[in-house]
């Protein structure tokens, strides 16, 4: 374990202070479970942005090639091609990530928020 030394705003401090006893969560441990999270939310971004990017520089090719089957990016690398979503998602689970890309080449799509998860939806 590192002792560490920080200026926090005291504000901010109280509150965390008053949510770990109101938990009663010892404070380092909540601190440390704050700070992987964060570092879990920053990963999670930055393979959102690889994998939203390379199917940017993909795309026409894959429209192309493939027109109405589903993409499936993870890591930012084309992991597979297939005709179902379903099966679409059992080639993305293979793979162990943070963030997964699974779309159908040759629609547009917008990207909609729920609990935090981002999924795809078709343009009607």
């Amino acid at each position: 374990m590192t002792n560490i030394y920080i200026h926090v705003d005291d504000s901010v401090y109280k509150k965390f202070e008053s949510e770990t006893e109101i938990e009663n969560i010892p404070l380092e441990d909540a601190l440390s479970d704050a700070m992987d999270k964060w570092i879990d939310k920053n990963n999670f971004e930055r393979e959102k942005s690889l994998n939203r990017s390379s199917y940017e520089i993909m795309e026409k090719e894959l429209k192309k090639k493939y027109p109405g089957k589903y993409a499936v990016i993870v890591h930012g690398k084309l992991l597979g091609v297939s005709d179902s979503l379903k099966e679409a998602w059992k080639i993305a689970k293979t793979e162990t990530a943070r963030h997964y890309l699974v779309l159908k080449i040759g629609e547009e799509h917008k990207i909609a928020k729920i609990r935090g998860s981002a999924i795809t939806v078709k343009n009607e």
